[in-house]
């Protein structure tokens, strides 16, 4: 089970992602600001999952091996 502490860990590291990603974009910039903050919440919700399966498989691989030996 993850903690309160590595989950806001995970979403801190998933927003500071995604907003790096949002300025290296060098795509055009739509005017409407609720579309551009729409696109950083998603893109953020989307690696904060990618990151929290990761995590977990992670963790769980390393706590079956440590188990086994």
């Amino acid at each position: 089970m993850m903690t309160k502490r590595e989950i806001f860990i995970l979403g801190l590291l998933a927003c500071i992602l995604s907003i790096i990603g949002f300025y290296v974009d060098d795509d055009v910039r739509v005017p409407n600001i609720a579309t551009n903050i729409f696109e950083i919440v998603m893109v953020a919700g989307i690696l904060f999952l990618l990151l929290a399966v990761v995590y977990l498989l992670g963790k769980f691989i390393f706590n079956t091996i440590k188990k086994v030996v």
